[in-house]
This record gives structure tokens, sequence and C-alpha cells, in this order.
């Protein structure tokens, strides 16, 4: 019989504001999100564990029996899952659960006379999702139960008759049903907390941290489950960094023929690139035994430099200093993903008065081509250079507007020098965000509805 229970269970794990754009969309499959849920109810054992704790009083037979007048120390000993099934409805979940107890005890004037059963229990479980509002999610506990199957009854050095072994098997049992619902309560909750309270804080390296929250009830059909999500970048002493409400929210469609997926705001990428790009100017000198094409592109600064000024280059040792002016950002398209950074590259001489005599300073509109992988539950970015334009900014030597010569060379110094520090921040790689599912082997990427997705 179905007990109905008034339990609402608040899960006071979510504190998303009103009007923030989705920064993500999680997508499983409905049946492997419920599961996922199930799994998250036997992690660790937490619901054999609790069956465990279940108290079995005494079965106490009065005068009837003279040898053994009551059966004691009842207890539930191993505990094997059998089957389960779940089903994630737009209501809520519906869980069935077979699991086999076997429960020993003993007769009370003679602890050797040991009582053994064997019983197979199917428990049910129902729970509704509602009132889903300030990041706040209820649940309520909605019906619970279980169903007796086959049980086998031993009793070692005496004997008993039916009527005595039907009487511990209905008290056993009825101990049970009074107990059951609030084990399963018990073991939802936490498995609740298990399942969500992983996504609140995702680090991003030793760079910055993402909040996630979900940002509104989880849109569940008969085939898939959506989770919309909020998420914020907070980075040591800048504070949080936020998707522009401009932005607007992503809305990809889940996709029937993969199991599940994540999907990514590229405004989520621009910010996460904003903090891993290098914050320190690289400073080297222009020497072959910093980058391959030293020599090369010191001849062709020479080259621009009017006469009246070479000698003072040509008889200096020339540094270089590469900063970021702006912060990258990236674009989505068919072709790719495409990073554009604005970086300022000095090249100058240090005088013997310790003043700065700058040769050469100019603005460099960089193309990085990205390659996507996933590692570890990451999403990896891996840059390399494909194109790059020059702009003059000033010049001591008085050189001309046109330095468009020198670019294939300074190509060939952002990707020898610049690009590896870049490549090895951005090896962080951006964590997915693990609601009922995570993507994890061989995903494919694709880029649909403005969003990037993982899917496998």
């Amino acid at each position: 019989m179905w007990k109905i229970l008034g339990l609402v269970v608040v899960c006071g794990l979510l504190s998303a504001s009103e009007g923030k754009p989705y920064a993500g969309r999680s997508c499983t499959n409905s049946r492997e999100s419920a599961k996922f849920i199930i799994s998250a109810m036997l992690h660790d054992g937490l619901l054999l564990n609790h069956l465990k704790g279940i108290s079995l009083s005494d079965v106490n037979f009065g005068e009837l029996l003279d040898q053994a007048n009551s059966i004691t120390g009842l207890r539930i000993g191993n505990l094997e899952v059998t089957s389960y099934e779940g089903a994630l409805m737009p209501s809520g979940l519906d869980v069935s659960l077979s699991v086999c107890l076997n429960i020993t005890g003993h007769t009370l004037l003679d602890p050797s006379n040991l009582v053994s059963l064997s019983l197979e229990v199917t428990f049910r479980v129902k729970y509704e999702r509602t009132n889903f509002q300030n990041g706040s999610l209820d649940i309520i506990f909605h019906e619970c139960g279980a169903n007796f199957g086959a049980i086998t009854t031993t009793l070692l050095g005496s004997t008993l008759s039916a009527s005595f072994l039907d009487k511990i098997r209905d008290s056993i049992i009825a101990e049970i049903n009074l107990q059951i619902c609030g084990v399963l309560k018990t073991v939802i909750h936490l498995a609740k907390d298990f399942l969500f309270n992983s996504i609140n804080a995702l680090p991003l390296g030793p760079y910055a941290t993402l909040r996630c929250t979900m940002a509104r009830l989880p849109s569940v059909s008969d085939t898939f489950t959506a989770v919309d999500v909020y998420i914020d970048v907070e980075v040591p002493g800048q504070g949080i960094l936020s998707i522009p409400d401009s932005a607007g929210s992503i809305n990809p469609p889940c996709l029937s023929n993969f199991k599940s997926c994540q999907f990514f705001h590229p405004e989520l990428f621009n910010i996460v690139l904003s903090v891993l790009a290098p914050k320190e100017p690289q400073e080297l000198s222009c020497t072959p035994d910093k980058f391959s094409g030293a020599d090369e592109l010191r001849n062709a600064i020479l080259a621009l430099v009017p006469s009246e000024n070479q000698g003072i280059v040509s008889g200096g040792a020339l540094h270089i200093r590469i900063s970021i002016e702006a912060n990258p950002t990236v674009v989505f398209g068919p072709n790719g993903i495409i990073i554009t950074a604005t970086l300022k590259v000095e090249f100058f001489i240090r005088n013997a008065d310790g003043s700065t005599y700058f040769v050469l300073v100019v603005r460099s509109r960089v193309t990085l081509g990205a390659v996507l992988s996933f590692v570890k539950g990451r999403v990896i970015f891996v840059a390399s250079v494909i194109g790059n334009a020059l702009e003059l900014i000033s010049s001591d030597a008085g050189i001309s507007d046109d330095v468009s010569s020198l670019e294939p060379h300074c190509a060939n110094l952002l990707g020898e020098t610049f690009l590896p520090i870049f490549n090895g921040r951005l090896a962080v790689g951006l964590p997915v965000f693990p609601i009922f599912s995570t993507v994890s082997i061989n995903p494919t990427f694709q880029f649909l509805e403005g969003a990037l997705a993982a899917c496998s």
C-alpha cells in the first residue's frame, strides 16, 4: 500500500538572479538522467547503508513457546540491489528499486538458536518538482512504499511452527514499512546534494572559479532533460565577471542523436580568455637563442630605418616587449574557432644612460585558429597563428607608416614566444558543469544556435 507524505524538501542549493543570460545548457536523455539520479542514490553505498540503519523490534511470542519466547537482536546484514528502473517525467521522478535483504537474529533464551531471513523488497518512490523562485527549488516527496516478494526463513537449533514463522515475517515487514519512507526521503535528499553541490564551484586552475547555478526548473520531455545554467567567473582581486545582459541567452535544441550535450555561450569563452590571457608583458632579447627568426626580424626592421638612424639601431642590442592591449575574443563559425587578440609589440634599445630608444612600436592584430579537445571533463583550446596585421604606433628611429613587410616575421615571433605561454594557460581548460551527466568520452564538437556544443 502506498503512503502519501506531505513533506516538502527545500533544496537550498541555488542563488540565481533574474534576467541574466543563460551561459550554458546541459541536455541529457531523460532515461539516462533517471539512471544518473538512481546511481547517486547508490553512490558509496548511500541507500544500502541507510537501509542497514533500520531498527527492527524483538518478536515476542509470550507463553506460547517455552523454550524461545522471543526472537531478538534482529538486524539487516548484507544487502544487494538486484534491479532498478526510473523515469524522469515533467512532473518529477518515479524510481523503483529491488533489494535483497539478509536479516539475522536469535532466540532470547538460547543465542545459539539463530534466525536467518532472506527478503526481497521492491521500494518505489515518487517526488515532484515545484516552486522554482529566486534560485530555490522545492521538491515534494510525493509517494513511497514497499512491495515484498519471496521470503525465506531459517531457524537453526530449534523448531518453530509455520504460524510462528509467519509472525516473525509479519513483524519484520511491518517494521520496514513503518520506516522505509523516512529512509528514502533522507537518501533522496542526500543524493540531491551529491548531484548538484558539485556544480556550484568549478575551478579554472589557479586563475578563477566558475560559479554555476541552475537558471530555472529543468525542462523535462519524454526524451530529454534540459538544464539551463547561469555561470559567473570569480577572479581573485577582480571580483565577479558575468556575461553582459545584452548578449542574450543561448537556446539551442537538444540533439536526439546523442545521449547528452553540453552547450556553451560564446561570451563565456570570451570571459575565460580574458582571465587566462597573460597579464604581465613578456620581454626578451632579439637573438636566435630566444626565437629562430631573430636575425631576419632585426634585418627587416633595419631595412625600414632611415639611413641617418641606422647606426644607432645596428649598434645597439635590440629588445622586444610583448603585451596584450585588448582581451582576446572568440568567434564560432562554420570554418572553426577563430580567436583574435590585439597585442602591442615594442622593439627598443637601452641607452647607456638608462633611457630607452624605441626603434619601433607596433600594434599587432593577431588571428589564431583554435582546435578543441576534451580532456578529463574539460574543453581544451590549442591555438596557432594564422594571421597577423601590423599597425605603426610610434618610432624614435623615424620608421614610416608602412610596416607590412614585418608581418610574417612578427607572426613567427609571436608563434614562438607569446603563443606557448598563451597555450600553456589555455591548457587549464573550461570545466564542464556536471548536471545529471557529463560529456566524458570523445565528444563531438559543433556550433549550433550561436553556441558551442559538446555531445556524445
